[in-house]
């Protein structure tokens, strides 16, 4: 029960992805009127992570109450939360300040060149996707125009870029000075994409039936590239921003009409 004295009120305290019934009734000296008619409404389910060093922001879509994140040692990182919905964003909670001790077991000498990006941009993992079927969601990247996003099994070195493992694919996006590239890889550089404008939204389907992995295009419908592979494990979307920025995840979404006859 909430007690309004303007004409509209904002519920607090409200959990993600929940049905809620509200209902008024006016309170005078004179007593109580008979209450509305109900209106139901659903509280959405993204929440957008903030993951902040002194040189290093990271952001993800999270889709239920828990994310599995890989911090380095002796580094101090202040998490942010914002829930995000169709009606807007919330505010920002308050910082927590985490600092992690120890020693990296990636730290052999003959790899600080190789690993020098990774421990750099580290990578951060959403919800496991079981293998079977065809599993499609969507990211939306803005005010960072350098990043990585692609899946990954759960194998993948913790010293190793996303897509620079033979255990990891992705999407790289660098701009150049006329235009943006999108560079896909798998071990190596396998295909170079160029166009004139930074996609707004970038779909990725991966068909485990017929061991593909598509990168779409979102806003046109249209595919960016086709990574063929038989996907045998349980594999995990991973994001790396190389700048800081924001990335939103979306994921549980039907098949678009344009994946569909992809």
């Amino acid at each position: 029960i909430v007690t309004v004295k303007e004409s509209h009120c904002i519920l607090e305290d409200l959990e993600p992805d929940r049905c809620y019934s509200v209902w008024v009734m006016a309170v005078n000296c004179t007593g109580c009127s008979l209450p509305s008619e109900k209106a139901i409404f659903k509280t959405g389910m993204y929440i957008v992570l903030y993951l902040v060093t002194v040189s290093f922001r990271s952001f993800a879509g999270i889709k239920r109450h828990e994310l599995k994140v890989f911090l380095e040692p002796n580094v101090n990182y202040f998490f942010y939360l914002r829930a995000v919905n169709t009606f807007g964003t919330s505010e920002q909670s308050e910082a927590a300040l985490i600092s992690t001790k120890g020693r990296s077991p990636f730290s052999d000498v003959r790899g600080k060149k190789r690993d020098r990006y990774a421990k750099q941009f580290p990578s951060v993992l959403g919800e496991p996707l079981p293998a079977r079927g065809c599993h499609y969601w969507e990211t939306v990247v803005t005010a960072c125009r350098s990043y990585r996003i692609g899946i990954c099994y759960e194998t993948i070195p913790q010293s190793s870029a996303v897509g620079l493992s033979d255990t990891s694919w992705c999407m790289h996006c660098c701009p150049t000075q006329t235009s943006f590239l999108y560079r896909f890889f798998h071990m190596d550089v396998m295909s170079d994409v160029h166009v004139t404008e930074q996609l707004a939204r970038i779909g990725i389907l991966l068909d485990y039936s017929n061991g593909r992995l598509l990168f779409f295009n979102a806003e046109r419908g249209l595919v960016l590239f086709t990574m063929r592979h038989k996907f045998t494990d349980i594999v995990y979307p991973a994001f790396a921003l190389e700048k800081a920025g924001m990335l939103t995840l979306h994921t549980g979404m039907d098949l678009p009409e344009f994946v569909k006859h992809s």
